[in-house]
């Protein structure tokens, strides 16, 4: 039985896969790897779905890719966020941050999006968990 629903952005700039700015992509794309499942290009953005076990319980778990650039990504995030979970705390947002050291990662949990347009418009000033990338 699943009992938990997630939703994971990967937030990028599909015309310049392989930059620093598209480290949200490239993050889902290693987990999509890992987790044996392929993307399938939906309206709004590239979807992956899987069930994952957590302990003995499980849950399903969706991975989104939005297909616009990452400082309009808003929109489609929204659309896949009522398409897949029925809350925002069941979104984690996958994004750059410059002002970290590359190959670190930190969760950030509510709070500003330090000029990020990206993050700012998808979050919508929702207070959900977000993973910074350096």
């Amino acid at each position: 039985m699943v009992a938990s629903q997630f939703l994971v952005v990967g937030l990028g700039n599909l015309p310049y896969p392989l930059t620093r700015h598209s480290v949200g992509h490239l993050i889902l794309d290693s987990l999509a790897f890992r987790l044996g499942v392929s993307f399938a290009s939906e309206r709004v953005g590239y979807i992956a779905r899987t069930n994952v076990a957590i302990g003995e319980n499980s849950a399903a778990l969706t991975l989104f890719k939005p297909k616009t650039l990452m400082n309009i990504s808003g929109r489609p995030v929204v659309t896949a966020l009522r398409d897949t979970v029925s809350s925002p705390s069941q979104m984690i947002v996958v994004h750059d941050e410059l002002s970290r050291k590359p190959s670190t990662l930190s969760p950030k949990f509510g709070g500003s999006a330090n000029g990020h347009n990206g993050c700012g418009v998808s979050l919508l000033l929702w207070a959900v968990p977000w993973i910074s990338i350096g």
